[in-house]
């Protein structure tokens, strides 16, 4: 229904999906910057040293990195609107266990585990996925968007999370990616097409 409205105003439904999926891949990128701005506020409020919220950051790493070669073939998989919001789910518990960590292998769960699996999840297939599911011709334009997005959610929500940390509380810089990724997820779950 909706892409025949859409079709009636020259609108192609591939740029809903390219909307969608930007805001999808800003939410993730500021999700995935958090804890360079945790790293001083946790080591002040517990006492710990620095490497035990780098080590959690690793593990983020580790596991996206384990993850990225499989994404794309869950997305044929499973379908990309369904790829999209188990990555949102996967943010959004990362996200909560960080506002109630008291232990360090809570940022392991959420920071290493979480944020690092819906990463990994995503990865750049995202972009691909898009692309070629949607566009013939302009098919680098919409890789080169989404793209930008990774660039785009650490330029604008790094910036904007150091103000909440220091501003209010350090628990409180994760609502900007919680509520990117609870709108990703309620988008995709409404919009979506696999």
């Amino acid at each position: 229904k909706l892409n025949n409205k859409l079709n009636k105003f020259g609108i192609h439904y591939g740029w809903i999906m390219v909307s969608m999926a930007f805001i999808t891949t800003i939410s993730s990128s500021a999700a995935m910057s958090k804890p360079q701005v945790l790293i001083i506020p946790l080591t002040e409020f517990f006492g710990w040293i620095i490497s035990d919220v780098t080590s959690a950051s690793a593990l983020m790493f580790i596991v996206l990195a384990s993850l990225a070669p499989f994404g794309g073939a869950l997305m044929l998989r499973l379908g990309l609107s369904s790829v999209i919001i188990i990555s949102s789910i996967l943010i959004i518990s990362g996200l909560l266990i960080c506002i109630f960590v008291s232990e360090k292998w809570h940022l392991l769960l959420g920071i290493g585990v979480c944020l690092g699996a819906s990463s990994g999840i995503l990865g750049l297939s995202l972009a691909a996925t898009v692309a070629t599911r949607w566009f013939n011709k302009k098919r680098g334009l919409v890789v080169g968007l989404l793209t930008s997005g990774f660039a785009a959610g650490q330029l604008t929500f790094i910036p904007f999370m150091a103000w909440i940390t220091t501003q209010y509380d350090w628990r409180f810089c994760v609502l900007p990616p919680l509520v990117g990724s609870t709108i990703s997820a309620v988008m995709f779950f409404l919009f979506g097409k696999n």
